[in-house]
């Protein structure tokens, strides 16, 4: 079966806890779709570059819309997060604090983590900077709780100015992390510390 809606290259996509598939695109766009029924159900537009990570999470009580809500976090070549209620298709919250692409996100009870990589200009080809930061975000509050600094690993061929964060997984209270310096590496970072 092909599912056909997006007008650019799909970057990611994942399955919400509903059966839904969600894919992130080039295009700027998520998109929520009907796998039995081979079609898109939902387009979510917010962002103003291209979508290179989403999850789903379904949140507690202490969440600000809800016990129970499902929510889809997109990450952007915009530097920001959206996070979407799946009940009204509207973006309910926009995290800002990354300097480069949001490349990775994961969700675990009340917590979000995101990582990120290349600030790349317009054509996006030419990189103006790195941000090589891990964050932990509070979505009771929506804001940032924890960011650390991924440093370039010691002796290594990695961008100068850190090591962008490819992908990650939080883990109650332990994040890890794969990076796409030159000499790739993979860390485990305790939350908190």
């Amino acid at each position: 079966t092909t599912l056909e809606g997006h007008s650019a290259a799909v970057m990611c996509m994942c399955m919400s806890g509903r059966g839904q598939l969600v894919s992130g695109s080039v295009d700027h766009s998520v998109r929520i779709w009907d796998v039995a029924a081979a079609k898109a159900v939902s387009s979510l537009q917010a962002h103003s570059r291209s979508v290179h990570c989403v999850c789903t999470h379904e949140l507690d009580a202490g969440a600000p819309y809800g016990h129970g809500s499902d929510v889809v976090f997109s990450g952007s070549r915009d530097h920001s997060i959206k996070v979407w209620d799946l009940r009204t298709n509207k973006a309910v919250a926009d995290l800002r604090g990354h300097t480069g692409s949001v490349t990775c996100v994961g969700a675990y009870q009340w917590q979000l983590a995101s990582g990120a990589g290349f600030n790349r200009a317009m054509d996006n080809d030419t990189v103006l900077s790195v941000d090589s930061t891990i964050r932990l975000w509070d979505m009771r509050k929506m804001q940032s709780i924890w960011v650390k600094e991924v440093p370039a690993p010691p002796g290594g061929t990695a961008h100068p100015k850190g090591d962008p964060v490819l992908c990650l997984q939080l883990l109650h209270d332990k994040i890890l992390t794969s990076h796409g310096g030159k000499d790739w590496t993979a860390r485990v970072w305790q939350v908190g510390r």
